[in-house]
């Protein structure tokens, strides 16, 4: 798994339940700014992602990525099962 440095608080994949398309490229979603009081078009993949959040340093003292490995193998799962049910299919346990 790639070493990343933009980790996502919120899964882009549930974002994507909630995002539009509509005049734009990739799928947004609206952000409420409460400084700004206007809501802002987002996209899914920059949408609630922080540097690092997940990483840690382990006890060799390398920086380590491996709850964002395991959320995203969690994600991957959660990405196959909606896909199947907004299809009509029932997903099974294999």
């Amino acid at each position: 798994m790639a070493d990343t440095r933009r980790m996502h608080t919120v899964p882009a994949s549930y974002l994507d339940a909630f995002a539009f398309t509509e005049g734009r490229r990739t799928p947004a979603v609206w952000r409420y700014s409460r400084s700004e009081r206007e809501p802002v078009a987002v996209g899914i993949y920059d949408a609630a992602v922080w540097k690092d959040i997940y990483a840690f340093e382990d006890e060799t003292g390398q920086r380590s990525t491996g709850i964002e490995n395991s959320l995203a193998e969690v994600e991957g799962a959660f990405c196959e099962a909606r896909k199947m049910l907004t299809a009509g299919a029932v997903p099974t346990l294999d």
